[in-house]
């Protein structure tokens, strides 16, 4: 059984649930190349709640995980998952820099990629 499966009452351990929650936010923001600073500034929060909030000292409210997520540029459930996905660190470099992007530059990206995926289609 790992730290965040229910435990035979069916109830999840907060501290057990604060430290996953904690690690998967530290996990999203090194997997884009962040430092706390970075992620703090994109998602509006303060660098030491962050801290606090990757360490599972703390967790945050719900205001502040919409934010995170927001920050991260994913839904608030992903924050959640329980295994982290295998490391794709290129993948997650280009997402990253394509989170602010306008809708054009987005469009543009698309195109490239899918020549760049499937050239024998264009």
């Amino acid at each position: 059984m790992t730290k965040t499966e229910p435990q035979p009452d069916g109830t999840l351990n907060p501290n057990n649930v604060r430290e996953r929650l904690g690690s998967r936010i530290r996990h999203l923001r090194k997997a884009r190349g962040w430092t706390l600073a970075d992620l703090a500034q994109r998602a509006d929060v303060q660098i030491a709640d962050l801290s606090k909030w990757e360490t599972g000292k703390r967790g945050p409210n719900v205001e502040s995980l919409i934010k995170l997520a927001d920050g991260l540029g994913v839904p608030p459930a992903e924050l959640f998952e329980l295994t982290d996905p295998p490391a794709r660190p290129e993948l997650d470099r280009i997402i990253a820099l394509l989170l602010n992007s306008s809708d054009e530059t987005l469009r543009l990206a698309r195109r490239i990629v899918e020549v760049l995926v499937h050239p024998e289609a264009h």
